[in-house]
């Protein structure tokens, strides 16, 4: 059933009055609603038909034309409703037909454009223009969109400038030349922009640095109590081989007959063997290290 929000385009055949017919129609309309209806006849001319292959040919391509033409149609309304904030009045003067409504180009008057279609060419050929005529229009628009969106974004780019926070706004109104360092070979003027809760860390503060250098010095301090210096691990360590000394005759009781025995034969042998493990200091007690875990 064809929908009642769309324009109907009725074609009978040319057998008999047409102003009559257009008349009586008229008149059975208006006795089944209250308003008006609005009708009209539509003069359309004769076109060069051609043979039937290309009736039927062009039976299959004008729909899928039809269905671009009102796609490209829809979108150039909803361009300009997005561009005039969806309002129906200021829509209403833009969307004309040659400076007229829509309603009144089709049911007052309208008339087939013969210097622009001329009627001497084919069917086909008409397509063929108006094809491309509708795909220049909707290049146009979306080239024309295109523009607006760039100049709509470099819009918007300038008033984050002028009204947005320091990140993005320009510095021009805001730093002086007088806040800058001139003439230095070794220094230069940083800009630094930081919220307003972070701006007591940027600011200098006599007792805050005392503050952090007293703790920096307490830090120093006890590292330096854990870890033990040179000279007093040698010394702990000679308490600990005086305090076991008592424990040599145990551990090594045959170090003098070792050595002794030394220079007998397959000494050498025996001492290239384990030349490592007597490279090795050695303890009368056990004495194994477990390195620490800096956190």
């Amino acid at each position: 059933m064809p929908s009642d929000q769309s324009t109907w385009l009725v074609s009978i055949p040319q057998d008999g009055d047409s102003e009559g017919t257009l008349q009586d129609l008229q008149s059975k309309l208006a006795s089944q609603s209250k308003a008006a209806p609005n009708i009209t006849e539509l003069l359309i001319p004769s076109f060069k038909t051609g043979t039937l292959d290309s009736l039927i040919s062009l039976s299959e391509d004008i729909p899928k034309q039809d269905a671009f033409f009102t796609a490209t149609v829809a979108r150039t309304v909803d361009t300009l409703r997005n561009l005039l904030n969806s309002d129906p009045a200021k829509l209403a003067q833009h969307v004309l037909v040659n400076e007229r409504r829509v309603d009144d180009y089709l049911l007052k008057g309208w008339r087939w454009n013969e210097g622009r279609y001329g009627t001497q060419r084919g069917l086909r050929d008409m397509l063929d223009v108006l094809v491309k005529e509708m795909s220049s229009i909707d290049n146009v628009m979306k080239n024309k969109l295109q523009s607006y969106n760039l100049a709509k974004g470099s819009l918007v780019q300038m008033q984050r400038k002028k009204t947005g926070n320091l990140s993005v706004r320009s510095l021009a109104d805001v730093v002086k030349k007088e806040h800058f360092l001139q003439d230095s070979e070794y220094m230069e003027t940083l800009i630094v922009a930081v919220p307003k809760f972070n701006v007591r860390d940027f600011v200098y503060s006599g007792d805050l640095i005392d503050k952090q250098r007293e703790e920096l010095y307490t830090a120093d301090t006890t590292e330096k109590e854990l870890w033990p210096e040179p000279k007093s691990t040698k010394r702990t360590l000679a308490t600990l081989q005086s305090q076991f000394g008592y424990l040599a005759r145990r551990s090594n009781p045959t170090s003098a007959k070792g050595k002794a025995q030394s220079s007998t034969s397959g000494g050498e042998e025996f001492v290239g063997e384990y030349q490592t493990l007597l490279e090795q200091e050695f303890y009368d007690f056990v004495l194994f290290e477990v390195p620490w875990i800096t956190l």
